[in-house]
Protein backbone atom coordinates (compact mmCIF):
# COMPACT_ATOMS: atom_id res chain seq x y z
CA UNK A 1 0.00 0.00 0.00
CA UNK A 2 2.54 2.35 0.81
CA UNK A 3 4.79 1.16 -2.18
CA UNK A 4 1.41 2.12 -4.78
CA UNK A 5 1.02 5.92 -2.57
CA UNK A 6 4.61 6.77 -3.50
CA UNK A 7 4.20 5.70 -7.07
CA UNK A 8 1.24 7.93 -7.33
CA UNK A 9 3.37 10.87 -5.41
CA UNK A 10 6.16 10.20 -8.22
CA UNK A 11 3.36 10.21 -11.08
CA UNK A 12 2.00 13.11 -9.98
CA UNK A 13 4.81 15.31 -9.65
CA UNK A 14 5.98 14.27 -12.86
CA UNK A 15 2.52 15.85 -14.51
CA UNK A 16 3.41 18.70 -12.36
CA UNK A 17 6.89 19.23 -14.07
CA UNK A 18 5.77 18.14 -17.86
CA UNK A 19 2.52 20.86 -17.19
CA UNK A 20 4.27 23.31 -15.91
CA UNK A 21 7.55 23.34 -17.02
CA UNK A 22 7.90 21.71 -19.84
CA UNK A 23 5.02 22.69 -21.85
CA UNK A 24 5.43 26.41 -21.34
CA UNK A 25 9.14 25.99 -23.22
CA UNK A 26 7.49 24.78 -26.53
CA UNK A 27 6.50 28.43 -27.80
CA UNK A 28 10.10 29.48 -27.27
CA UNK A 29 11.43 26.77 -29.34
CA UNK A 30 9.09 27.48 -32.12
CA UNK A 31 9.97 30.98 -32.74
CA UNK A 32 12.29 32.42 -35.50
CA UNK A 33 14.86 33.44 -32.81
CA UNK A 34 15.31 37.07 -34.59
CA UNK A 35 15.53 39.18 -32.15
CA UNK A 36 14.47 42.91 -32.86
CA UNK A 37 17.34 45.62 -32.11
CA UNK A 38 17.12 48.32 -30.59
CA UNK A 39 18.17 50.13 -33.74
CA UNK A 40 15.39 48.71 -35.72
CA UNK A 41 12.98 49.77 -33.07
CA UNK A 42 13.51 53.26 -33.36
CA UNK A 43 14.40 53.78 -36.96
CA UNK A 44 11.29 55.50 -37.71
CA UNK A 45 10.16 57.84 -34.96
CA UNK A 46 8.16 60.58 -37.20
CA UNK A 47 5.32 58.02 -37.16
CA UNK A 48 5.23 57.29 -34.04
CA UNK A 49 2.61 59.24 -30.99
CA UNK A 50 5.47 60.71 -29.08
CA UNK A 51 6.49 63.09 -32.52
CA UNK A 52 3.39 64.47 -31.90
CA UNK A 53 4.35 65.72 -28.44
CA UNK A 54 7.72 66.92 -29.86
CA UNK A 55 6.41 68.46 -32.78
CA UNK A 56 3.86 70.44 -29.98
CA UNK A 57 6.43 71.33 -27.52
CA UNK A 58 9.65 71.27 -29.66
CA UNK A 59 11.31 74.31 -28.31
CA UNK A 60 11.74 72.59 -24.88
CA UNK A 61 12.76 69.24 -26.43
CA UNK A 62 15.85 70.79 -28.51
CA UNK A 63 17.13 71.97 -25.34
CA UNK A 64 17.68 68.48 -24.49
CA UNK A 65 18.49 67.09 -27.70
CA UNK A 66 19.93 69.74 -29.95
CA UNK A 67 19.63 67.86 -33.27
CA UNK A 68 15.76 66.93 -32.61
CA UNK A 69 13.90 63.70 -32.94
CA UNK A 70 15.92 61.56 -35.43
CA UNK A 71 16.83 57.75 -34.92
CA UNK A 72 19.37 58.50 -33.35
CA UNK A 73 17.74 60.48 -30.25
CA UNK A 74 14.59 58.36 -30.18
CA UNK A 75 17.09 54.95 -29.71
CA UNK A 76 18.43 57.04 -26.65
CA UNK A 77 15.10 58.67 -25.44
CA UNK A 78 13.73 54.60 -25.63
CA UNK A 79 16.12 53.15 -23.68
CA UNK A 80 16.31 56.32 -20.96
CA UNK A 81 12.84 55.46 -20.79
CA UNK A 82 13.06 51.85 -19.87
CA UNK A 83 16.01 52.75 -17.65
CA UNK A 84 13.75 55.15 -15.82
CA UNK A 85 10.60 52.66 -16.18
CA UNK A 86 13.37 50.28 -13.86
CA UNK A 87 14.88 52.50 -11.38
CA UNK A 88 11.22 53.81 -10.61
CA UNK A 89 10.03 50.21 -9.78
CA UNK A 90 7.12 50.52 -12.44
CA UNK A 91 6.71 46.83 -12.87
CA UNK A 92 6.05 46.18 -8.82
CA UNK A 93 2.50 47.63 -9.31
CA UNK A 94 1.82 47.02 -13.49
CA UNK A 95 2.30 44.04 -15.26
CA UNK A 96 3.51 44.26 -18.93
CA UNK A 97 1.84 40.35 -19.87
CA UNK A 98 -1.66 40.57 -21.27
CA UNK A 99 -3.13 36.42 -20.53
CA UNK A 100 -5.37 34.80 -22.75
CA UNK A 101 -7.12 33.96 -19.09
CA UNK A 102 -10.05 35.28 -16.73
CA UNK A 103 -10.65 39.16 -18.64
CA UNK A 104 -7.57 39.70 -19.61
CA UNK A 105 -7.68 40.31 -23.23
CA UNK A 106 -11.17 42.46 -22.68
CA UNK A 107 -9.38 44.78 -20.22
CA UNK A 108 -6.25 45.25 -21.27
CA UNK A 109 -6.11 44.29 -25.30
CA UNK A 110 -4.45 41.58 -27.37
CA UNK A 111 -2.60 38.97 -25.39
CA UNK A 112 0.87 39.02 -25.47
CA UNK A 113 2.73 36.89 -27.45
CA UNK A 114 6.82 35.61 -27.80
CA UNK A 115 7.26 36.78 -31.05
CA UNK A 116 5.96 40.79 -30.02
CA UNK A 117 8.05 40.50 -27.11
CA UNK A 118 11.25 39.07 -29.00
CA UNK A 119 12.96 42.70 -29.15
CA UNK A 120 15.97 44.46 -27.59
CA UNK A 121 13.73 47.02 -25.22
CA UNK A 122 11.96 43.89 -23.45
CA UNK A 123 15.09 42.16 -22.76
CA UNK A 124 14.67 41.01 -19.64
CA UNK A 125 10.89 41.19 -20.04
CA UNK A 126 9.34 43.22 -17.46
CA UNK A 127 6.21 40.99 -17.24
CA UNK A 128 5.73 42.19 -13.00
CA UNK A 129 4.19 39.90 -11.04
CA UNK A 130 1.35 42.35 -9.20
CA UNK A 131 -1.51 44.44 -10.79
CA UNK A 132 -2.13 47.91 -8.36
CA UNK A 133 -2.18 49.65 -11.48
CA UNK A 134 -3.35 48.28 -14.86
CA UNK A 135 -1.56 46.22 -17.35
CA UNK A 136 1.02 48.23 -19.93
CA UNK A 137 1.65 45.57 -22.54
CA UNK A 138 -0.75 47.83 -25.05
CA UNK A 139 -0.71 50.73 -23.30
CA UNK A 140 1.14 52.62 -26.51
CA UNK A 141 -1.09 54.98 -28.24
CA UNK A 142 -4.28 54.09 -25.68
CA UNK A 143 -3.75 57.76 -24.11
CA UNK A 144 -2.68 61.08 -25.66
CA UNK A 145 0.70 62.74 -24.82
CA UNK A 146 -1.23 65.12 -22.53
CA UNK A 147 -2.97 62.58 -20.32
CA UNK A 148 0.59 61.24 -19.34
CA UNK A 149 1.73 64.42 -18.71
CA UNK A 150 -1.35 65.25 -16.63
CA UNK A 151 -0.76 61.71 -15.09
CA UNK A 152 2.89 61.94 -13.93
CA UNK A 153 2.65 65.55 -12.57
CA UNK A 154 -0.60 64.25 -10.55
CA UNK A 155 -2.45 60.52 -11.21
CA UNK A 156 -5.68 62.03 -8.96
CA UNK A 157 -5.88 64.78 -11.81
CA UNK A 158 -6.80 62.23 -14.06
CA UNK A 159 -7.97 59.33 -12.10
CA UNK A 160 -9.49 60.45 -8.68
CA UNK A 161 -8.61 57.39 -6.99
CA UNK A 162 -5.20 56.69 -8.33
CA UNK A 163 -2.85 55.29 -5.07
CA UNK A 164 -0.08 56.13 -7.71
CA UNK A 165 2.47 58.72 -6.22
CA UNK A 166 3.25 61.84 -8.23
CA UNK A 167 6.45 62.31 -10.40
CA UNK A 168 7.10 65.72 -10.40
CA UNK A 169 11.06 65.19 -10.88
CA UNK A 170 10.19 64.22 -14.62
CA UNK A 171 9.19 68.10 -14.89
CA UNK A 172 11.48 71.52 -14.93
CA UNK A 173 7.81 73.05 -13.71
CA UNK A 174 4.19 72.37 -13.61
CA UNK A 175 4.06 70.96 -17.43
CA UNK A 176 7.05 71.48 -18.62
CA UNK A 177 8.81 67.94 -19.45
CA UNK A 178 12.77 67.70 -18.32
CA UNK A 179 14.33 65.14 -20.07
CA UNK A 180 13.21 62.02 -17.42
CA UNK A 181 9.45 63.22 -18.38
CA UNK A 182 10.40 62.74 -22.09
CA UNK A 183 11.92 59.32 -21.83
CA UNK A 184 8.74 57.97 -19.92
CA UNK A 185 6.38 59.12 -21.64
CA UNK A 186 8.31 57.97 -25.27
CA UNK A 187 8.50 54.62 -23.39
CA UNK A 188 5.02 54.47 -22.37
CA UNK A 189 3.97 55.50 -25.74
CA UNK A 190 5.89 52.76 -27.27
CA UNK A 191 4.89 49.81 -25.11
CA UNK A 192 2.83 47.32 -27.44
CA UNK A 193 4.11 49.38 -30.33
CA UNK A 194 6.03 46.56 -31.17
CA UNK A 195 3.13 43.73 -31.69
CA UNK A 196 3.70 42.46 -35.11
CA UNK A 197 0.36 42.52 -37.17
CA UNK A 198 -1.42 39.69 -37.69
CA UNK A 199 -2.11 38.24 -41.26
CA UNK A 200 -6.03 38.75 -42.65
CA UNK A 201 -6.73 35.75 -42.41
CA UNK A 202 -5.70 35.64 -38.21
CA UNK A 203 -7.80 38.51 -37.45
Amino acid sequence: MKLIGIVIAVMLIGQAIVLAGVLPMIPIFNQDGDTASLESLAADPDGTQFAELVDWDSENFVSYWEQGLTPETYEEILDMGRDIYIAEGCSQCHTQQVRTVGNDVERYGDASTLRGQNNDLNAPQLLGTHRVGPDLANEGGLRSNAWHIAHFWNPRDVIPNSIMPSYQWFFEDKGVLNEKGYAIIAYMQWLGSYNPVAPADEE
